[in-house]
C-alpha cells in the first residue's frame, strides 16, 4: 500500500527518532518553507534577512543606537555593527548625529526608507497571502497556542540554571545552521567555536547544557533525520543516501541509523517509501 507525505512524516517522527517529537519537525519545516518564501522579496532588492530586520526595525522607530537595533531586530550587537557598515556604505542607513546621546544612533537614508517600505509591505502582502489559507478562528487559535509554547519555553530557560551556562538562542541558531549548511561534511568543534566567537572548550560545555549532546552527535542526528526523508522518497538507493548524507561507507551509514531509529536503513525505506 502506498504511503502518503503525511503518513510518512508521522513515521519519522513516531517510529523513527523517538527523541524529536514531530511538533517540532513540523514546525521546523514550516519556518524554512516560510523563511525560503519571505526571502524572494529580499533577493529582488539584494538585502538580506538579517538586513531586513534592520531597515524594519529602523523604518518604524528612528534613530536607533545598535544595541536598541539589536534588541529589537533579534540580532547580536556585533552582527548589528557589520550590518549597520554595509547598509551605511550601500547609502540605505546614515548615522545620526546627536550631542546628546550616549551611543551613535543610526537612522535610514531617503533610499534605504523606500526600501524599507516597500520590502515591509511586500512582507505584509506575503504574510497575509499565507494565512488566507486559514480562517480567523485558526488564526487566533494558532497565535494563542504559540504564543502559549512561548512563554511556557521563556519561562523554563530563565528558571533553569543550566540555560545560565548555555548558549544564547542567536548562538544556538549560528551553529545549528552551519552544520545543517555542512551536514555532508566533518564539522570540527573549533569551527563551531568561532562561529560563535568562543574557546573551543568553552563551546563545547555550553552547547552540551542548551542541547543535550555533543556537537558531532546532533550534526549525526541530522544526518539521519534528513536521511529519512531521501530514503522516503525513493528515488536514491542505500548507498546513494549515504554519500549525499557524508557517510564514506554505507556500512557505517547502516550501523548508525540502526542505533538511532532502531531498524536498517533497508527495513525503514519498505516500509515508508512514498
Amino acid at each position: 500500500m502506498k504511503k502518503t507525505s503525511e503518513t510518512v512524516e508521522r513515521d519519522i517522527a513516531g517510529v523513527g527518532l523517538a527523541t524529536t517529537p514531530k511538533l517540532m519537525v513540523v514546525l521546523a519545516r514550516t519556518y524554512q518553507s516560510l523563511a525560503e518564501f519571505f526571502a524572494g522579496a529580499l533577493v529582488e532588492q539584494g538585502v538580506s534577512w538579517e538586513e531586513f530586520l534592520v531597515l524594519e526595525s529602523l523604518l518604524h522607530k528612528e534613530p536607533l543606537d545598535a544595541s536598541s537595533i539589536a534588541a529589537k531586530a533579534n540580532v547580536s550587537s556585533s552582527a548589528v555593527s557589520r550590518l549597520l557598515a554595509s547598509l551605511t556604505r550601500r547609502g540605505l542607513a546614515v548615522p545620526h548625529r546627536d550631542a546628546g546621546a550616549k551611543d551613535e544612533l543610526h537612522q535610514l537614508s531617503p533610499a534605504g526608507r523606500r526600501v524599507a517600505a516597500t520590502l515591509f509591505e511586500k512582507h505584509q502582502r506575503d504574510i497575509e497571502a499565507v494565512m488566507d489559507s486559514l480562517s480567523v478562528s485558526d488564526i487566533d487559535a494558532l497565535l494563542r497556542g504559540l504564543k502559549k509554547v512561548g512563554r511556557r519555553a521563556e519561562s523554563l530557560r530563565k528558571t533553569s540554571a543550566d540555560a545560565r551556562r548555555g548558549l544564547a538562542p542567536w548562538q544556538v541558531r549560528k551553529v545549528t545552521d552551519y552544520m545543517k549548511a555542512h551536514l555532508s561534511e566533518p564539522v570540527r568543534v573549533n569551527d563551531l567555536a568561532r562561529q560563535v566567537r568562543l574557546s573551543e572548550s568553552a563551546f563545547s560545555r555550553a552547547f552540551k547544557v542548551s542541547m543535550a549532546t555533543t556537537p558531532h552527535k546532533w550534526q549525526l542526528r541530522e544526518r539521519i533525520l534528513t536521511a529519512q526523508l531521501m530514503l522516503a522518497e525513493g528515488e536514491r538507493s542505500i548507498a546513494q543516501v549515504a554519500h549525499a548524507t557524508g557517510f564514506t561507507e554505507q556500512s557505517h551509514f547502516a550501523r548508525v541509523f540502526k542505533e538511532l531509529v532502531g531498524v536498517t536503513p533497508g527495513t525503514w525505506q519498505r516500509r515508508n517509501r512514498h
